[in-house]
Parts: structure tokens; C-alpha cells; sequence
């Protein structure tokens, strides 16, 4: 596995130009400028900076490929995330400043994503569990991941009350980042 060129703050704002407020970056013009340089910052200085990649925002910066979340944190702090940086609304390309912040784990970052395409259930870590026999009816199950261990909850006669359950544990386990819009 290739490491990940680093990027430092004073060399990010010298290239790009980020505005918080709207979450969009601009190429800045190159101060020194070869004739291969002259011909690049009349075509990109001023212009929006970053492409759609699965809905991210991708910027290539001298050849190395960096999401633009990432680099809203470099900007403004000063320094790489710690982990992930999570979208506050769950619209992968808005990367204005009041929707990113740092998620504390992976499983923090996770639990603010929406509901899979594949959930039966209609809402997170709730699954519907057939009765094996004829005299154990099916249930409803709940279920939270947490730091990769998966939480068991219980199972339930009622869906509501599954959900009631799920909700609970997220909120004690996850905080703010506990998402529960379907």
C-alpha cells in the first residue's frame, strides 16, 4: 500500500484559495511561473478546483488526489483530521466548514450515513427475524455496531419498540453523531 503524500497548510494555501462559507475551492495563480506553469494558470487560476468521485469532491494537487473535506481541515486547523471527517447533513460534496467535523472513530462516521439500499427493516439495525418453528413466532431484532463489535439488543414483538431500542443505544453509544432520519 502506497502512504499518502502529506500536505501542509502554508502549501495548500498557496495553490488553493477555500471558501467556508460556500464550501468551494479555487486555483490560485502561480507566482513563479515555467512555461509549462504559464500555460496551466491561464486555464485554472480563478476556476473551481475538484471533480465528483462517488459523489466526494476530489482535488488532484501536483499529482496526488486529495478530498476536499480533508483539505477543509487542513485549511482551517492547520493540520491532517484525526480519522474521518464526517458530513453533518450527509451530502458527500457539501464541504462548507459548519457541515464537516471530525468524527472520533469510524463508527461515529458510519452511524451519520443513511439507510442502505439493502435494509429491509425501513430503519437502521432493525431486521426482521422469521420464526424457526411453528411455535416461536418471528421478531423484530436490534442490533447497533460499535468500534467493530456488534451490539445484540434483543428481540421484539412490536417494531416500534425495536426502534425504540436502537435509538437508545446509538444515542448512549454514537452522541451527536447518531443519525435517525430515514
Amino acid at each position: 500500500m502506497t502512504e499518502r503524500k502529506t500536505i501542509t497548510q502554508e502549501y495548500l494555501k498557496s495553490r488553493l484559495n477555500y471558501d467556508p462559507d460556500m464550501g468551494i475551492w479555487r486555483w490560485l495563480p502561480k507566482p513563479e511561473l515555467s512555461r509549462h506553469d504559464r500555460a496551466w494558470n491561464s486555464r485554472r487560476a480563478g476556476k473551481i478546483a475538484g471533480m465528483s468521485v462517488k459523489r466526494y469532491i476530489q482535488i488532484r494537487i501536483d499529482g496526488t488526489a486529495y478530498y476536499a473535506h480533508r483539505l477543509a481541515v487542513i485549511y482551517m486547523l492547520g493540520r491532517d483530521p484525526n480519522g474521518d471527517v464526517d458530513h453533518i447533513n450527509r451530502k458527500r460534496h457539501d464541504c462548507r466548514w459548519r457541515n464537516l467535523r471530525e468524527a472520533p472513530s469510524r463508527s461515529h462516521n458510519m452511524v451519520n450515513a443513511g439507510r442502505r439500499a439493502d435494509n429491509t427493516g425501513g430503519h437502521r439495525g432493525i431486521t426482521w427475524r422469521a420464526g424457526h418453528w411453528l411455535w416461536i413466532p418471528g421478531r423484530w431484532r436490534a442490533t447497533v455496531q460499535f468500534r467493530g463489535k456488534m451490539h445484540h439488543l434483543g428481540y421484539f414483538k412490536n417494531k416500534q419498540d425495536a426502534v425504540t431500542a436502537y435509538r437508545k443505544r446509538a444515542t448512549e453509544l454514537f452522541g451527536e453523531y447518531a443519525n435517525f432520519t430515514e
